[in-house]
């Protein structure tokens, strides 16, 4: 067994089916505690360092996935949604202007543009074991006996609302 369809069949469903909705963060520009499900640490945490706006790196079908980073805070902003589920351990995630903490179970959605750190996810003195989902919305259709394909980042795609609720 795969060590993906193992989390998925021992951790990420079980969990989805008994009330993913009280584990699940959704990162905003501007975030509270009162918003964060009971076992999460919320906490400001500034962006240190200059952001840089990233030009011309484009991929999959041209389009434009990383638009920023803060090479000092080992920070990236993306036009993509990402999920972090956490499988074993602890996380310290940075994100935006704070910085999340949670355990085993929990998953953390990233809407686009908010900055999040690339380094080590790990809590201090800990270790953490995490599932990333990078997702993106994919349109194909029939023309004239070829198959098109357009890549959007519009919108959360519903196979990850399901999963998630």
């Amino acid at each position: 067994m795969s060590l993906l369809s193992e989390a998925l069949s021992s951790k990420l469903i079980p969990w989805s089916r008994l009330g993913a909705e009280e584990r699940f963060i959704v990162a905003h520009s501007k975030m509270s505690v009162a918003e964060m499900p009971d076992g999460v640490i919320l906490k400001r945490r500034k962006i240190v360092g200059t952001r840089v706006i990233v030009k011309n790196r484009r991929e999959y079908g041209n389009a434009l996935n990383q638009t920023a980073k803060w090479p000092e805070a080992h920070m990236d902003e993306w036009m993509h949604y990402k999920m972090v589920c956490v499988l074993a351990g602890s996380i310290d995630f940075h994100a935006g202007n704070y910085a999340v903490q949670c355990g085993e179970g929990f998953y953390l959605l990233l809407p686009p543009g908010i900055p999040q750190t690339n380094a080590p996810y790990h809590a201090p003195g800990n270790f953490c074991d995490v599932l990333n989902i990078v997702s993106f919305l994919m349109h194909s259709q029939d023309r004239n006996g070829f198959m098109m394909s357009k890549i959007t980042f519009s919108r959360v795609p519903d196979w990850l609302i399901y999963f998630a609720c």
